[in-house]
């Protein structure tokens, strides 16, 4: 019976990891010119330790929230009418759609999951 259950434990485990790629694609907008294009990103996620990053992964930040089916990477609502450091980006875990906008840009598109490439380790002086 345990021999079962620890399967079944890694079964699972393995079917949903906690550190997993993101590979986003989509069209964005520019808000200054509405010029639109293609998209893509690619977002590094480690749901155990609560840490995300995009694109270089110069900067490794927590995520806003992990829910069953949202993982929400920034969010900064707006304190007031045409606040410009409101912006949200997101994907729905259950469908993969993925959406974003800042006071530049704003888009949407899909996002699949891919192998986990990591963190970079910072050279620091101290």
């Amino acid at each position: 019976m345990r021999v079962a259950l620890l399967v079944l434990a890694v079964l699972a485990s393995a079917s949903k990891p906690d550190q997993f790629d993101l590979i986003c694609t989509g069209m964005e907008t520019a808000h200054w010119n509405l010029q639109t294009g293609p998209v893509t990103s690619r977002y590094r996620v480690d749901l155990q330790a609560n840490r995300w990053c995009q694109g270089e992964c110069r900067v490794v930040k927590p995520l806003v929230e992990v829910s069953p089916t949202q993982l929400v990477f920034d969010e900064v609502k707006a304190a007031y009418r045409g606040d410009p450091s409101e912006r949200l980006d997101f994907v729905q875990r259950d469908t993969g759609k993925w959406g974003f906008y800042n006071r530049e840009l704003q888009g949407d598109g899909t996002c699949e999951p891919a192998s986990f490439s990591g963190f970079p380790t910072p050279t620091t002086k101290f």
